[in-house]
C-alpha cells in the first residue's frame, strides 16, 4: 500500500486514482478477518474516561469497544467522542464564566 510519505514526495501521485486503485486492490479481496486487530480488548462501562485513554495510547488504537456488567457489547468509545466531551466541558466553562448562556448569540 503507498504510505503518506510517496505523497509527501510526488503530490501528484495523490491524483493518481488508476494508480491508487490498482496499491489498494489487494486489500480489497480481503476478508475483514485478514485485515482485522488480533489484540482485542475492552473496556468496562464504569470505568473512568481517562483509562479509556490511556488503554488506547497503551495498545495504539483510536477506539475501543466498552463492555456492560454482563460482560456483553454497549457500545465504543473513541478518542474523538474523549476529545468533544473535553472541548464541550471547556466551552461550557468559558461560556459560563464569562456570564454567557447557551444559545447566547456573543459567543
Amino acid at each position: 500500500l503507498p504510505g503518506y510519505t510517496q505523497f509527501l514526495e510526488d503530490p501528484a501521485q495523490a491524483l493518481d486514482f488508476p494508480a491508487m486503485e490498482h496499491a489498494y486492490s489487494s486489500v480489497l479481496l480481503k476478508s475483514v478477518g485478514q485485515l482485522m486487530s488480533r489484540s482485542v480488548f475492552s473496556i468496562g462501562i464504569d470505568e473512568p474516561v481517562m483509562k479509556a485513554a490511556a488503554q488506547m495510547d497503551l495498545h495504539g488504537f483510536r477506539r475501543i469497544p466498552v463492555v456492560g456488567r454482563d460482560k456483553r457489547l454497549a457500545g465504543i468509545v473513541s478518542l474523538s467522542d474523549i476529545h468533544q466531551a473535553i472541548f464541550l466541558r471547556e466551552l461550557e466553562s468559558a461560556t459560563f464564566q464569562n456570564g454567557t448562556e447557551k444559545g447566547d448569540d456573543r459567543i
